[in-house]
Formats: C-alpha cells, structure tokens, sequence
C-alpha cells in the first residue's frame, strides 16, 4: 500500500487519537468515556509535564486542554505542543475568560467551563486549516 493509500486508510478506519489535559478527574473521566463511545482512542493526564511526556513520544489527531493545571497554565504550553506535534486540533477550555488569549497562542477552538459534551464532538469532527 503507498502512502496516499494508508493515509486514506487510516483516515476512513482507524481512531483518531486525543489526548486530554485536565486535572479534573470528574471531567476527565466524563470526556474519556463519551469519547471512547465515540470511537475515539483517548489518554488521559492531568499534568502538563505529563502531557509533553506523552506528546514527546506519541502522535495525538486532537488535545483538549485544560488552561489552570497544577504544574501551569495550559496556554503557555500551547506553542510547544503545535512545535512538538504534527497541526494538532487544540481545544482550549478553561473556566476562566481566555479565549483571545488561547487562540493567540495557538490553538484551534476554545471552549469555556462548563463544557457541553457534544460541542466538543463537533469540535473535534470539524476540518480546520491553521496558516
């Protein structure tokens, strides 16, 4: 099979990966079990240095990201994610008001506590090409 035709393949059958970065482990839970019923193939960690661990090693189709975590705020790790990651579909969501300042620093949508579970599914079906 050439590259063209894994692409597609991997496109049309396999899960696409998430990786979910919140130190919530009420939500966390909730956003893993919705996904997976979705067929998603989802992580799950609640520290950023976590996160890069993983994101150093492993290739994610979309992160959701917490903004306030115990080891920083989510949106300062934003550009290393886009730097480490091959055009990721970043959701930052945080309780607090920093949409402009998320999608300043990269990412692809923000969403505001408290989430709605099917916004982040549309979220994550939707085609979006950053410059």
């Amino acid at each position: 099979m050439n590259a063209i035709g894994l692409n597609l393949y991997n496109q049309l059958f396999m899960n696409k990966r998430v990786l979910i970065i919140e130190d919530e482990l009420e939500l966390s839970s909730l956003l893993q079990k919705f996904l997976v019923k979705k067929q998603y193939d989802v992580t799950c960690v609640d520290t950023i240095s976590n996160a890069i661990k993983l994101i150093e090693t492993s290739q994610y189709d979309a992160i959701i990201l917490d903004n306030n975590l115990p080891d920083g705020k989510g949106i300062d790790v934003i550009p290393t994610i886009n730097f480490m990651q091959r055009s990721p579909k970043i959701i930052a969501m945080s309780a607090m008001q920093v949409e402009e300042e998320a999608l300043k620093a990269g990412a692809s949508f923000y969403i505001e506590k408290p989430i709605s579970l099917s916004a982040i599914y549309q979220l994550l079906n939707l085609d979006v090409v950053i410059d």
